[in-house]
Formats: structure tokens, sequence, C-alpha cells
């Protein structure tokens, strides 16, 4: 037999509901606006008997309660038909954990607290385009994350051997 040896078993119930809200507003036919807002809430219902490392209170993992997102863009109108569209988005996502319970740093306490959440931040990207008119092309300049923020993407700490595993978001880009 090989060690350790994995079995996957079922944990009992849970249950995952929210909402989502898109709304995409056009005040003026230059002038875009779009808003998205996410809310979800998971939770172990029952545990089966021999369940080890999971209670009700058990966060699900790679579930962000809060998620949203605000986008602005506006279409300029240039000189002989061309427009220069320019966007700016705001996406954020509230914490979350990445990994399996035993593999939480709440489950080891030798590890800083917060260390396995990924989240708890948002990122801003900035797009300008130029499209002539009766053009086949465009020309667009862009920054992703402008703000810098360090973000763990997915991934688990492994707290049997003080690991982390991650996939490390991009920085910023322009």
């Amino acid at each position: 037999h090989q060690l350790p040896n994995l079995l996957t078993t079922n944990v009992g119930a849970a249950r995952a509901r929210g909402a989502e809200l898109e709304m995409t507003i056009v005040p003026t036919d230059k002038f875009l606006v779009n808003l998205n807002l996410g809310y979800l809430d998971t939770a172990y219902t029952s545990i089966l008997p021999g369940t080890l490392f999971l209670d009700t209170s058990t966060a699900f993992a790679q579930a962000p309660k809060h998620t949203g997102s605000l986008g602005f863009q506006y279409n300029a109108s240039l000189a002989k038909g061309a427009q220069l569209i320019t966007r700016v988005d705001y996406l954020y996502q509230s914490q979350f954990w990445r990994s399996l319970a035993f593999l939480r740093t709440s489950f080891w306490t030798a590890v800083p607290a917060g260390f396995d959440e990924s989240g708890g931040s948002g990122i801003v990207n900035l797009r300008m385009t130029y499209e002539p008119a009766n053009a086949n092309w465009n020309l667009a300049v862009f920054g992703t994350n402008l703000t810098d923020e360090r973000l763990i993407n997915s991934g688990f700490f492994h707290g049997i051997w003080a690991f982390d595993f991650a996939t490390v978001g991009r920085p910023r880009e322009a």
C-alpha cells in the first residue's frame, strides 16, 4: 500500500445561495456604465460521522462572499469619423479560503493569521483604443492592475510542510 492512502467521501450536506445584479447604464450615446454586484452565502448543513477537520462553521474554499465590478466607458468622436474609446474598470473580490480546512492556517496556528486567504482587495484596469472610421483595425494602449495589488488567485497552504502552493495574480502591466 502507498502512504498516504487517499479516500474520497461525502462530508454530509451543504448549501450555496446567493444573488447577482448586473446592470448596464447608457446615459448618452457616448457614455456607458457597467455595474456587477454578487453575494454568495455557503455553509455545510450537516457533517457525516468520521469526517475529519470539518464542522458546520467551516467556510467553503474558493467562495468569496462579495464580488463586484464597476466600469466606465467613453467614446469620444475625433476628426473624419474616427473615435477614441476610453475605459476604466474596478474589480473586487472579498477574502476567501483557497484550501481545504486541514490545510488552512487557522488549523496550523504557527502561521500568521490571514496568510492563507485570498481576495480582500480590488484592481483597476484602463484601456484607450483608437478606431479610425471605416477601417478594419484599431490601436489600443492599456494597463492592468494599475494599483499593483499583490494577489493570490488560487492554490493552498500546506500546514504540514509549511509550503504555500499559490497562483499569483499578475502585477501592474502597462
